[in-house]
């Protein structure tokens, strides 16, 4: 019977010790995967809607490039969820550049670091013709002009004006 014991308790401390290896080893390919760089070689864009799930996110992010393989959304996911971040994400539009690694595009966009644009608007312009003048734009979104107001506001969420 003590031999018996002796086996189980072997097995169970071998059993265990395999398990803290393989948890160890996978830990380490998470975060080397998380900081090796990006396989796309141009800048991409992307503009994030409010209220984008972290799972959504990470779809668009294969969509457009930035993330070369499936796994890819699965380390961006479990790097959320590691650094308790998924509610971080601020909307807006994004330039990932050439190369940037998950952990660069995730602190992008908890840093909100939007693209930033820029335009001329002649005095006098009444509001009608000032969204005029940004919907010719075709990086810009959609503009409207509230009934009654006149007062400018986003047909689409972006950070371009805030």
């Amino acid at each position: 019977m003590a031999l018996r014991s002796k086996l189980a308790l072997g097995f169970i401390v071998y059993s265990m010790t395999i398990a803290t290896v393989l948890v160890a080893l996978s830990g380490f390919w998470v975060l080397r995967e998380f900081k090796a760089p990006g396989a796309h070689s141009q800048p991409v864009t992307i503009n994030i809607p409010t209220g984008s799930s972290s799972g959504a996110i990470a779809q668009q992010l294969l969509d457009i490039n930035a993330f070369d393989r499936e796994r890819d959304i699965l380390i961006f996911k479990l790097a959320l969820k590691a650094q308790d971040s998924a509610s971080d994400l601020k909307a807006g539009e994004y330039e990932i550049p050439p190369r940037a690694s998950i952990q660069r595009i995730v602190a992008q966009l908890k840093q909100g670091k939007v693209v930033q644009r820029q335009v001329t608007v002649r005095e006098g312009l009444t509001s009608y013709e000032v969204v005029l003048l940004l919907n010719e734009q075709e990086e810009l979104f959609n503009f409207l002009v509230c009934e009654g107001t006149g007062r400018l506001i986003e047909y689409h969420d972006t950070s371009i004006f805030r």
